[in-house]
């Protein structure tokens, strides 16, 4: 794919960006919290804000006219997403979140 689009009107953890980061795909999302947590914008993707369709056909444009720059920006996201959600990265911090609430039960004999 030349970029991922991602007209979301709410996030939280955007999968499918970080899926396509993953993969070398650059995104163009709409600028709202999760999506702007990824995305540098013009850096490893674009943000475009949902009430100005004439930037999101700019930044289209901008990634289908210079396929080199897209290929960077994947290349740059792909670096992001390793570095930041490798599967050690990601389990140790689930790990964390979630040891403070767990119970441990002793074994019953009977």
């Amino acid at each position: 794919a030349a970029f991922l689009v991602n007209p979301s009107l709410g996030e939280g953890m955007p999968n499918c960006v970080l899926e396509a980061m993953a993969c070398g795909v650059p995104a163009l999302a709409s600028r709202m919290p999760g999506n702007d947590a990824v995305i540098r914008d013009g850096e490893n993707g674009f943000l475009f804000d949902l009430d100005d369709p004439l930037s999101f056909v700019q930044k289209s444009r901008a990634f289908l006219e210079d396929e080199r720059r897209a290929r960077d920006m994947g290349t740059c996201s792909r670096n992001w997403v390793v570095d930041h959600f490798s599967w050690a990265r990601t389990s140790n911090a689930y790990a964390d979140l979630f040891r403070p609430h767990c119970i441990y039960a002793t074994p019953m004999v009977g």
